[in-house]
């Protein structure tokens, strides 16, 4: 849908809400429209607009809105998003990141169980683990994310198999000593 239509869309929302809080039926409001000099305004006129169909004139607006007709204050009004489709928006926009968080640390976990299986296959082969460059170790900061996101949210995303892979895991000796703790210090398996 093109954004004028979203426009159009948007004020015969706005026109059809404001006209039935008013208790005006499509056919009262065209008699107002036509007393004040809108001739050619009838019942299909305001249907059209309510659903988007027809456009309304900047002057047309001004009329609903100078003459009473609606009690609002600007003719910005007509343009209003319902506070109800803002929140589903922002509910949307939440899932969608909640979904990304997610897949993000599911990728991680993977990574880590492949490296802690490749580790074990090291061990196994009887040849040493590599000492990890700096760069590799600034990767291992999720695990304080992870423990941001278990005191923020409440989840305990911290819990299962990248604890494994992170705290129990052949990778163990490399990794930072404050892996399982909580930023405050606190072990991230204790109550609070």
């Amino acid at each position: 849908m093109a954004l004028m239509d979203d426009y159009e869309e948007l004020i015969g929302a706005n026109i059809r809400r404001l006209r039935e809080a008013s208790g005006l039926s499509q056919a009262a409001l065209a008699k107002l429209m036509n007393e004040r000099g809108w001739t050619k305004w009838s019942q299909p006129t305001v249907a059209a607009i309510e659903k988007g169909e027809r456009s309304l004139k900047f002057a047309e607006a001004m009329t609903l809105v100078n003459t009473e007709i609606f009690d609002v204050p600007r003719v910005e009004e007509l343009l209003r998003v319902p506070r109800v489709d803002i929140w589903w928006a922002t509910m949307a926009n939440l899932a969608t990141s909640v979904d990304a968080v997610k897949g993000a640390v599911r990728d991680f976990w993977s990574a880590q169980l492949r490296a802690a299986r490749a580790s074990d296959e090291l061990l196994a082969a009887g040849e040493e683990i590599p000492e990890p460059d700096e760069m590799w170790l600034a990767g291992c900061d999720i695990a304080e994310i992870i423990a941001e996101l278990d005191i923020r949210l409440g989840w305990e995303l911290s819990r299962g198999i990248h604890e494994t892979a992170l705290i129990e895991g052949p990778l163990r000796p490399h990794l930072r000593s404050d892996l399982g703790k909580r930023q405050d210090g606190t072990p991230a398996d204790s109550a609070e």
